[in-house]
């Protein structure tokens, strides 16, 4: 398993989070200040679930900070947290990002009520990575590298 940390994009989103204990990092602070920072992050956020802000479990404390790291929109962490500590018969919805079903790997999906499917942090993150993607595939190193994508192959191997 590989884990890529992208210090440009947990900069972007620690801005943009309006969960309570996360605040914003510098990734001009480089490797050694986002290692810092995360320590700090979890003592901010045990220090607020202690006020009863955030009402979750320190399991669920880095359920949240999963989530925000893979800079997924505040409600559905919040959605995708409480579903996992109930039963788990809500239903939920996937994103369905467009373009994440090219190939059959990793993808930036996640789910959360469908109450919430018109939330404007949704939409918005649904649309700008659906754009992201489509650049990436058009782009001449994408074409280089995969001139067929995967998904491709196997349907035409069926």
């Amino acid at each position: 398993m590989v884990a890529l940390e992208n210090l440009s994009g947990i900069d972007r989103v620690s801005h943009q989070t309006k969960i309570p204990g996360i605040y914003p990092y510098d990734k001009n602070s480089g490797r050694k200040g986002y290692e810092e920072w995360l320590a700090t992050l979890f003592k901010n956020l045990e220090a607020v679930q202690k006020t009863g802000i955030l009402p979750f479990t320190d399991e669920q404390l880095t359920d949240i900070v999963g989530g925000f790291l893979k800079g997924y929109p505040d409600i559905a962490i919040y959605d995708a947290t409480e579903w996992y500590a109930t039963d788990r018969t809500k239903p939920m919805q996937d994103s369905q990002i467009p373009g994440t079903k090219l190939y059959d790997e990793a993808e930036p999906n996640y789910d959360f009520y469908p109450e919430h499917a018109e939330d404007p942090n949704i939409l918005n993150d649904i649309k700008n990575a659906g754009k992201i993607l489509e650049q990436f595939y058009k782009s001449e190193w994408h074409k280089r590298v995969s001139p067929e994508p995967v998904s491709h192959l196997k349907a035409k191997s069926d």
